[in-house]
């Protein structure tokens, strides 16, 4: 018994020991803990005693609430605006103005032209934008901020490219910032968090982004967003790092948002267009490098004036735009400038342009029509790029003599320097047309092209609302020797036609000689003088031409014998209707003058006769550029169904030298089609004969030839209509029971019967 309660005793005594050892060592954490908490308040109160380690609750303070936090997580859930991008746009955005004051931003008065292009930002029916517009336009407001500014608004992410980073810097502070600090709707959107907030990337409430970039490899790789807006395409390196078009790899970024993707890409054009093998119809450009082959790719939207006197729509291109040709100074011609309309010859003011036909114009489509009363019918074009060009004179942000005056500036400097790097800027901008280089003219493929298109019309026949005849005469000699002859029209709206072409080889019964005969040149009289050349249509009526261009030099006698059938003419009371030429060198002052010799050792001036002297090689530069031209342009070239081959040939033989000279390909090439469009180019610009028709009531040897033409023929009498009576009934129900039999016999031969 006693070992047992030893044993316990010692058991006891052994947890106790245990208990005491526990206790001195909880006893040493406490002691430990105390001595920590002391250094970390040391440690603390010396950290906050130093200056700027102050620690400021009052700047945290009130904490957010739980509304506060509904509140911001309820903008993710909110739905995109059920309206019109333009609305949206109008109701959200200012634009800041010179004077430090804002604006509304709107699209109802000089940019309305911006609305159809702004609301297909967000259309599921496009994949892309095209815009190639004249500079000054509104568009990099309109489409690259507003873009930007709807991105941030319904929450999608956007990349913003310009051409390089200082650009990208200068667009985001003069542009961008302003746009967001304005409005109290995008300003609301930011984080407030300096991480989300630099020049060239925005983080914004609702999680989404907005970068700002140019165009690099490294920029348009590995990145994924909903929306690409490029700006200035056309002034990009046409390869992006070796790897290809700008174009291509930034809208592939938006690919994986199929439908709801959408990249735009705005600009003026900027490039020459080299390949000029193209025959252009209505709303085609020429394709070159940039944004012009873009546009060509879409369903080619143009813009429409509605006319305010007769109702009609007209296409708003730089054609339309008229200024007085007469007046003496740049400045006065450019501040005459109106937009003309080419069906009534109504001419807008500036003003007009800009409350009326800017505000209430539509687009239309490739392959669209609109009546008066605006209905548009027709098939457009179907593609899911939607494309825009839009042209000089519908810009809203640009006077019209401003563009005038800078255009006129820099065609005075083309002429007289041949240098046309500025005269490239304003077609470039201020115009938005690709610019066609003289010497980019692919002639042979022009001359071969038009040589295949094919004319209603025969020989010898011009179209209804010709207003001008003329006739161009060049002098052969040597072995079969003759005179060329070529016919043309001028209709109401410039178009040049070539209506027909024949030579004279004999003359009462002898082979023509020019260089020897001078009663060979009473042919020209006859043959020439008292040309009829038909109209389409009104059969009762014929025109003679109211000039006779001819040319006065030759071997022989050919210039004395042209002088003395000049003499002649004046004799005949026939000596305003002929003009004897001489092309002259570059050096000449004037590209045409009509006036009497001053030399004293020249048959000119001894004989007392006046000589229409032209640069040759200028108006051929301005012929083959009117060739590029598509027919329904004014001041485009056609040709009438029959003519000779010879004519193609002819008008192909010559090329331009270093120099700027045209030259004949080979001294054995004959160029008699060529020159002879040189005098009657030389003589309608002369004689302003463009200004002319613009006029309200322009002169009688420019009227059409069934309402009081000067030189209008009676198809009954062959007289002039101006000198006789109007047609009796008689003789009018007489012309038209002739136009019958020719058409019931014109369907007979047609039926085979």
């Amino acid at each position: 018994m006693e070992k047992m309660t030893k044993k316990i005793d010692d058991e006891l005594d052994n947890v106790f020991e245990w208990d005491n050892s526990i206790d001195n060592q909880i006893k040493e954490e406490k002691r430990s803990d105390k001595q920590l908490d002391s250094l970390a308040k040391k440690a603390q109160a010396d950290f906050i005693g130093k200056p700027g380690n102050r620690i400021d609750l009052d700047d945290y303070l009130p904490l957010p609430t739980l509304y506060d936090l509904f509140n911001s997580s309820i903008e993710v859930l909110k739905p995109p605006p059920r309206e019109p991008v333009s609305t949206t746009l109008q109701r959200i955005l200012r634009v800041q103005q010179q004077n430090a004051a804002s604006i509304p931003f709107r699209l109802d008065t000089e940019a309305a032209y911006m609305r159809e292009a702004v609301d297909l930002l967000n259309s599921r029916d496009y994949d892309e934008i095209v815009f190639m517009g004249c500079a000054r336009t509104g568009k990099t407001q309109a489409l690259v901020v507003g873009f930007a500014a709807y991105a941030m608004y319904t929450a999608r992410d956007i990349m913003v490219l310009l051409m390089d980073n200082q650009k990208a810097n200068e667009w985001a502070k003069k542009e961008f910032r302003p746009a967001v600090r304005l409005s109290e709707t995008l300003s609301d959107m930011l984080t407030g968090r300096e991480e989300d907030t630099n020049i060239l990337t925005y983080r914004f409430k609702r999680g989404n982004w907005l970068l700002i970039r140019n165009p690099t490899v490294s920029n348009l790789a590995s990145t994924t967003v909903q929306y690409v807006a490029i700006t200035d395409y056309d002034r990009w390196d046409t390869d992006v790092g070796g790897e290809g078009s700008g174009w291509i790899l930034a809208k592939t970024r938006t690919t994986t948002y199929s439908f709801d993707g959408m990249a735009l890409v705005e600009s003026s054009p900027g490039y020459e267009v080299i390949n000029t093998n193209q025959v252009l119809e209505p709303h085609d450009s020429f394709e070159c490098e940039g944004i012009a082959s873009l546009y060509n790719l879409g369903d080619r939207r143009c813009f429409y004036f509605h006319c305010l006197n007769c109702k009609e729509w007209f296409w708003a291109t730089p054609d339309t735009i008229y200024w007085d040709k007469d007046l003496p100074t740049i400045d006065a011609q450019a501040k005459s400038s109106r937009v003309m309309c080419p069906h009534c010859k109504h001419k807008h003011t500036d003003q007009e342009r800009l409350l009326h036909l800017i505000p209430n114009g539509k687009w239309l489509k490739k392959g669209q029509k609109i009546d008066k009363e605006g209905n548009i019918t027709g098939e457009g074009l179907e593609t899911r790029t939607a494309s825009f060009w839009l042209r000089a004179p519908a810009c809203g942000y640009n006077p019209l003599h401003k563009i005038v005056e800078s255009y006129l500036k820099a065609l005075e400097t083309y002429r007289r320097t041949g240098a046309d790097k500025e005269l490239q800027a304003v077609i470039n901008t201020t115009f938005g047309d690709p610019y066609v280089s003289e010497s980019n003219l692919d002639l042979d493929f022009l001359i071969k092209s038009k040589a295949e298109a094919k004319s209603v019309l025969p020989l010898g026949v011009a179209p209804e609302d010709t207003v001008l005849c003329m006739a161009s005469v060049d002098v052969q000699n040597g072995i079969g020797s003759h005179f060329v002859v070529q016919i043309f029209a001028i209709t109401r709206d410039k178009r040049i036609h070539l209506v027909d072409r024949f030579s004279i080889t004999e003359w009462r019964g002898e082979s023509v000689v020019p260089s020897v005969s001078p009663s060979h040149w009473e042919a020209l009289e006859h043959l020439v003088m008292d040309y009829r050349l038909k109209i389409d249509k009104h059969e009762e009526v014929l025109l003679r031409p109211h000039i006779v261009l001819c040319d006065s030099g030759g071997e022989g006698d050919t210039t004395q014998n042209a002088y003395k059938f000049y003499q002649t003419m004046v004799q005949r009371g026939k000596g305003k209707r002929i003009f004897l030429v001489k092309g002259v060198s570059t050096a000449f002052s004037k590209v045409a003058e009509y006036s009497k010799s001053t030399n004293k050792n020249t048959y000119a001036y001894k004989m007392g006769i006046p000589l229409f002297k032209i640069d040759v090689s200028i108006f051929k530069g301005w012929f083959f550029n009117m060739l590029a031209r598509p027919a329904t342009d004014p001041f485009s070239i056609s040709f009438n169904d029959g003519l000779p081959q010879e004519v193609f040939r002819e008008l192909a033989s010559e090329t331009k030298n270093a120099k700027g000279v045209y030259v004949k390909k080979n001294e054995y090439a004959n160029n008699e089609a060529l020159d002879l469009f040189v005098y009657a180019l030389a003589y309608i610009n002369y004689f302003k004969v463009d200004n002319l028709l613009d006029k309200a009531n322009p002169p009688d040897w420019l009227r059409l030839s069934y309402e009081g033409n000067a030189n209008a023929i009676n198809a009954t009498n062959d007289q002039l209509v101006s000198e006789q009576q109007p047609l009796s009934k008689e003789e009018t129900q007489g012309a038209k029971v002739v136009k019958s039999v020719k058409n019931l016999k014109a369907s007979f031969i047609k039926s085979g019967m």
